[in-house]
């Protein structure tokens, strides 16, 4: 019996309801011996509050020994349908049930660009995370000031043990707390990046498009990571090439960079040349062979 299971669930009119019987029956009977779960949800049926009833009931009563839970709503159905008052407190308590679980991602506002979540959600999940007692890692997508104080500011005990944060939002917060991996994906293309030189408490930071101006200012102001990942950077400018060089140079705390340009953005031959031999003579970077990497 599996470990590890990913379910990508899709519910169209018209319902197959021995279909959908079936496919449940064999879920429950394979659910308590799953450890890790990524559970797509992409429902869209007229019988809508029903199907999403099920989905609750077959995950918090039969996945009753998760360490790892993603889930992902492909639809804002579902996402809808946990946000009302009544739901809410099901789908956390739900949650506070799973006592093994460690890892949890909820990526859930992806289909919400004119709908954003009510302010009961985001509280609710505040809420959730300071009772909660096992979670070391957590990747969410909801964009909310309070919830990013939170997991960025708090010293809340079940805050501090959520060690590997990531965060698919606009603006971060100062982090104020001692974290041993963020990673950051802003929203849109082109977002400034909020407080990106208020980093000295992280350990390993992870960032999901950047200018090469703006990694220029994060290598000099951030003091303090020790591992920077730097994903699809764009060039901005002949005078970022030298801004990037500086920047590297003067850093004398980092022990791991990694980095992958853009495509169609990338800087020219020599420049790539000037910015290895900075890396080769550096006294701090371990990784010189391996600094350039392709983004997946």
């Amino acid at each position: 019996m599996p470990t590890r299971l990913s379910l990508t669930i899709d519910i169209v009119w018209p319902y197959d309801q021995e279909l959908n019987d079936n496919t449940i029956k064999s879920i429950e009977a394979m659910a308590p011996t799953v450890t890790h779960l990524d559970l797509a949800l992409a429902i869209k049926s007229r019988d809508h509050d029903t199907l999403c009833q099920t989905m609750c009931d077959l995950l918090f009563n039969h996945f009753i020994y998760l360490t790892c839970l993603r889930l992902y709503d492909a639809e804002v159905g579902f996402t809808d349908y946990i946000s009302r008052d009544e739901m809410r407190p099901i789908f956390f308590d739900g949650l506070l049930r799973m006592k093994n679980l460690q890892q949890l991602t909820l990526i859930i506002t992806s289909w919400r660009d004119s709908s954003p979540l009510s302010t009961g959600f985001t509280r609710d999940l505040c809420n959730y995370l300071t009772k909660q007692q096992s979670l070391t890692s957590l990747k969410c997508d909801v964009d909310d000031p309070e919830l990013l104080v939170l997991l960025l500011q708090s010293d809340h005990p079940s805050i501090a043990n959520i060690q590997d944060l990531s965060l698919d939002v606009d603006v971060l917060v100062p982090v104020k707390r001692s974290l041993d991996k963020l990673t950051y994906t802003p929203n849109y293309p082109g977002t400034p990046g909020g407080h990106l030189a208020d980093l000295a408490n992280v350990t390993c930071f992870t960032i999901k498009g950047i200018s090469m101006r703006r990694l220029s200012r994060l290598l000099k102001e951030a003091i303090g990571i020790r591992e920077l990942t730097c994903l699809n950077v764009e060039r901005s400018g002949n005078s970022s090439d030298q801004d990037l060089i500086e920047g590297i140079d003067s850093n004398l705390m980092l022990e791991q960079l990694y980095i992958s340009f853009l495509d169609g953005y990338e800087p020219a031959n020599d420049v790539m040349e000037s910015i290895n031999t900075v890396i080769q003579d550096h006294p701090t970077i371990r990784n010189k062979d391996t600094w350039s990497i392709t983004a997946t």
